[in-house]
């Protein structure tokens, strides 16, 4: 199993509203006041793959929509 994290900047009800309707089945989530934070536990052993698998559950057309910035794409 790998863990996919990823970081977004925006204002915090830019970051709210993207958090609704800009992402989908994420494992965890964590909102700060101008951070997102969204973990994905996803079943495969190959990081690139399961950056990739999380990668399609972003909408980037609600990214812009919010004026949220995608800032990092980890996985462990």
């Amino acid at each position: 199993m790998t863990t996919v994290t990823v970081k977004f900047s925006g204002e915090n009800k830019d970051l709210e509203m993207f958090l609704n309707c800009g992402v989908t089945a994420y494992s965890s989530k964590f909102l700060d006041i101008t951070t997102l934070q969204v973990e994905w536990n996803v079943d495969k052993e190959n990081q690139e793959k399961a950056i990739e698998a999380c990668m399609s559950l972003v909408n980037t057309h609600q990214m812009e929509l919010w004026n949220v910035e995608c800032k990092d794409f980890t996985s462990n």
